[in-house]
């Protein structure tokens, strides 16, 4: 490719979760994946289908029985109530990430594989009455799925901080809301490019308008200035201002190093998406390629514009690779 025609701009971008956050200062939908993501051991899996370890991904789904049943068994008393149905459509969101990946590496080789974990998912899920969650197998032949997972999971985390539910102020405020913007920005990058806006509606409550709009509107309290309190003594001394700058750097060093659950190498979601401004034509999944760690390695995506023939060629979206090709015409 000439190199005159191509400009290349890298961003830095965590679409499930930042792995440098520690707990406490995650966001719902970053910490809900994380626990998926961890729970079933997802990131194995990826790391297998990146190395086209054909031993290594049949022992990963035949394994795979246990480790979601023991899981589902400590989530079962964990969650509350009103977590439960989201918590739900997530899981199964994760679930059809997994076919996903297997079916694009080699459908016709992992294909009673693939049946056998989908028929354990549904028997497994069903055995947890109380969790009240139904294994939907038919969504893993949505290629668009992981549009619909980055927009529900911007919904959840802008309505958390707009909720002003126990948000933290100053720094940790402003990094989770910079953390959203750039997976808004990254979506509505996709969304400009893409003729078929119909692959973005899907429900009312989550659209695009709502996203952008609310997107301006996020922002952090101002942390009230207090004034150093005088004690008229012998010497007159001033006593130290809560939220001074040692308090500050304290925080930042929890924030930033803080992982009580211990940092585990997920290895990539590989995908590659195909995405034709054709308003007939969907754009296709192809989990086929790797590079992105949900855990441990910090993701990019890198975005390059062939200028000359008006074609996007490809949008790589890292926790996903996104590569995505499209045609202006």
């Amino acid at each position: 490719m000439d190199s005159g025609r191509l400009q290349i701009s890298q961003i830095t971008f965590k679409v499930l979760y930042d792995d440098s956050v520690g707990k406490k200062y995650r966001l719902p939908s970053e910490q809900r994946n994380f626990d998926i993501i961890k729970g079933i051991t997802f990131g194995e899996l990826l790391k297998y289908v990146k190395k086209k370890d054909e031993n290594n991904i049949k022992s990963w789904l035949g394994q795979h029985e246990n480790k979601l049943k023991n899981y589902i068994s400590i989530k079962q008393t964990e969650l509350k109530q009103e977590e439960r149905d989201k918590y739900c459509t997530h899981l199964n969101y994760i679930l059809d990430f997994v076919v996903q990946a297997v079916n694009n590496f080699n459908k016709r080789k992992f294909f009673q594989l693939i049946h056998q974990f989908d028929e354990n998912s549904i028997k497994i899920l069903n055995s947890f009455s109380s969790l009240n969650c139904e294994r939907n197998i038919y969504n893993s032949d949505d290629k668009n799925l992981y549009i619909k997972k980055i927009m529900y999971d911007l919904c959840d985390d802008i309505e958390y901080m707009l909720s002003d539910k126990n948000i933290p102020s100053g720094t940790p405020c402003s990094k989770m809301i910079g953390r959203i913007k750039n997976r808004g920005g990254i979506l509505l990058a996709i969304y400009d490019r893409v003729r078929n806006k119909n692959i973005f509606t899907f429900d009312n409550n989550c659209t695009i308008s709502i996203i952008r709009e609310k997107l301006r509107g996020l922002s952090c309290k101002k942390t009230p200035i207090l004034q150093p309190t005088v004690t008229v003594t012998e010497p007159e001394s001033t006593t130290e201002v809560p939220g001074s700058e040692g308090d500050l750097l304290k925080t930042r060093a929890i924030e930033d190093g803080e992982d009580p659950l211990g940092a585990e190498d997920l290895g990539s979601l590989p995908v590659e998406l195909d995405l034709n401004e054709d308003s007939n034509t969907e754009p296709k999944l192809d989990t086929t390629y790797a590079a992105a760690s949900l855990a441990g390695i910090s993701l990019f995506g890198t975005i390059l514009y062939k200028v000359k023939y008006h074609c996007i060629s490809e949008i790589l979206c890292t926790s996903f690779i996104f590569h995505v090709r499209i045609i202006l015409i």
